[in-house]
């Protein structure tokens, strides 16, 4: 899952990295969260400018139904 705002993690090497996984018959799936503003940590309740009311809904169902690495 993909923060567009993460101002600590750069989207692009894990763009790149995702590409490298595809090139030895990886899957992997990107998931975007919306552009809204969210910080780094964007799964701690206790953090001051998220939003886990934007965040569980997205990530939640991916753990659920077995997208995420278990």
């Amino acid at each position: 899952m993909l923060n567009p705002t993460d101002n600590q993690v750069d989207n692009g090497h894990v763009r790149d990295l995702v590409d490298e996984w595809a090139d030895d018959d990886g899957e992997v799936e990107i998931v975007m969260l919306p552009d809204v503003g969210l910080p780094h940590d964007v799964i701690d309740e206790d953090q001051e400018t998220g939003d886990v009311g934007v965040v569980h809904p997205i990530l939640f169902p991916l753990i659920l139904d077995g997208h995420a690495a278990s």
